[in-house]
C-alpha cells in the first residue's frame, strides 16, 4: 500500500509542474533564461547520477547479467529517441497559421504520451525501494520543469487562451498519473515486471540528459557560463549519490 501512495504523490507533484509554465513565461526574458539554464543543468547531473548510482546498480543486483541489462539500457534509448522526435515533428513542422492549432493539439499527444512513460518509470522505481523511487522522482521533476515551460510556450504560440493552454498542459502532464497506475496494476501480477523495466529506464534518462538537455545549454557558452554548468552538472550528480545513500 505505501509504495501506491509514494507514487501517486510522487506523479501527482510532477504534474503540478505544468503549472510553471505561466509563473515561468511572466518574468523577463532575461531572468527565464537563466532560470532555464539552471534548471537543465541541474536536470542533466540528477538524471546522470540516478542512472550510475540507483538503476544500473540495482539492475544488475535484480538481473545479475551485464548483457541483457545493456540490451535493455539500448530498448530504453530507442523508446526515448522515438517519443523525442515525435514530439520535436510536432514543434517544428507545419508552420503555417491555419495549422498552428492542428500543431498544438498533436504536441499535446506527444507530450502526454512523454508524460505516460514518467509514470511508469516512477511506478517502477518505487517497486524497487525507497532510495529508487525518491531518486527518480527527483530526476524527472526537475526535467519536466524546462520540459512544460516550452509545452505552455508552444500552445500560447498556436493560438490557445492562457487559462486553456495551462488546463490542457495540466491534462497532459495528468497522463503520468495513468502510466503509474498501469505499472503498479501490472506489477502486482507479473514477476520481474520493475526489475527488467529498471534498465530501460536507465536508458531512457541516458537519452534525455545526454541527447535533449544537455545540448540546449552548451551553445557558445562563456568559460564562466561553462564552469557554473558543470558546478551545477555535478551538483545534481552528488545529490543523486547522497539520495541512494
Amino acid at each position: 500500500m505505501e509504495i501506491w501512495i509514494y507514487t501517486i504523490l510522487s506523479v501527482v507533484a510532477v504534474s503540478l509542474v505544468a503549472l510553471s509554465g505561466i509563473v515561468l513565461l511572466s518574468v523577463n526574458k532575461r531572468y527565464q533564461e537563466t532560470v532555464l539554464f539552471v534548471l537543465v543543468s541541474f536536470a542533466v547531473g540528477s538524471m546522470i547520477g540516478n542512472v550510475l548510482f540507483e538503476l544500473l546498480p540495482e539492475s544488475y543486483e535484480g538481473i545479475g547479467d551485464f548483457v541483457t541489462i545493456g540490451w535493455l539500457v539500448v530498448l530504453g534509448l530507442v523508446i526515448f529517441f522515438i517519443i523525442e522526435n515525435v514530439h520535436m515533428f510536432h514543434k517544428h513542422h507545419l508552420p503555417r497559421k491555419k495549422s498552428l492549432k492542428s500543431v498544438g493539439y498533436m504536441n499535446l499527444v506527444a507530450d502526454g504520451i512523454h508524460n505516460f512513460t514518467d509514470g511508469i518509470l516512477i511506478a517502477v522505481s518505487w517497486m524497487i525501494s525507497y532510495e529508487v523511487g525518491l531518486s527518480t522522482t527527483i530526476a524527472i521533476f526537475i526535467h519536466e520543469l524546462p520540459q512544460e515551460l516550452s509545452d505552455y510556450g508552444i500552445l500560447i504560440k498556436a493560438g490557445f487562451k492562457k487559462k486553456k493552454a495551462l488546463l490542457y498542459n495540466l491534462l497532459s502532464a495528468a497522463s503520468s498519473v495513468l502510466g503509474a497506475l498501469l505499472a503498479l496494476t501490472v506489477g502486482q501480477r507479473v514477476e520481474g515486471f520493475a526489475v527488467y523495466l529498471l534498465p530501460v529506464a536507465a536508458g531512457c534518462f541516458i537519452y534525455l540528459s545526454l541527447f535533449s538537455l544537455l545540448p540546449l545549454i552548451v551553445k557558445g557558452n562563456s568559460l564562466g557560463k561553462t564552469l557554473l554548468q558543470i558546478l551545477i552538472l555535478v551538483y545534481g550528480v552528488v545529490l543523486m549519490y547522497f539520495v541512494g545513500e
